[in-house]
């Protein structure tokens, strides 16, 4: 509907903190580069967003954008650009996916008494992109190995990251 897509457009383009990509950089730990990285993370916070009800209080969304990105400007890793959402879910939860991109649950809003508890969840979603944790978690082969890697191929994977996402999702 129209709703959830004005939010998601929303999500998409609010708070970025205007930091230039490095799309050829390697990841430490890691084969996949900054640039596949954050196309992971997009397609991860997409599928969340698809199968929850985003937040569309405008107000609300700038000011948790208010506070991640002022948190994302003392992380160490100043080439992603950072991205904030609320979920209209009444179960208490937060996400991190890979590239920046962090949501949290109105369940979990509700509990907090205040913007120092906020940031502590968002500080802390924020650490999991940082330590790469979901892609640290991904097996990336550097040649297609087998029949999976290959259909995974076939179905638009372009690289590693694509092909281990694709194996990952099926496995589950």
């Amino acid at each position: 509907d129209i709703r959830r897509a004005i939010v998601l457009g929303v999500f998409l383009s609010t708070g970025a903190v205007g930091h230039a990509q490095r799309p050829t950089e390697p990841l430490s730990g890691s084969t996949a580069s900054v640039e596949q990285e954050v196309r992971v993370g997009k397609a991860n916070a997409l599928d969340i967003i698809a199968k929850h009800k985003p937040v569309t209080d405008e107000g609300l969304l700038r000011y948790i954008n208010q506070v991640g990105q002022s948190l994302a400007l003392f992380c160490d890793r100043q080439e992603l650009s950072y991205h904030f959402g609320v979920l209209d879910v009444h179960q208490v939860n937060a996400y991190a996916a890979p590239g920046g991109y962090v949501l949290l649950t109105r369940g979990a809003l509700l509990t907090m008494q205040d913007e120092s508890e906020l940031a502590g969840v968002l500080g802390h979603e924020i650490g999991h992109v940082l330590k790469r944790h979901v892609l640290r978690k991904l097996r990336l082969p550097r040649e297609p190995e087998g029949f999976m890697d290959r259909l995974a191929i076939f179905l638009g994977a372009r690289d590693a990251l694509g092909t281990a996402a694709f194996r990952q999702v099926v496995g589950a």
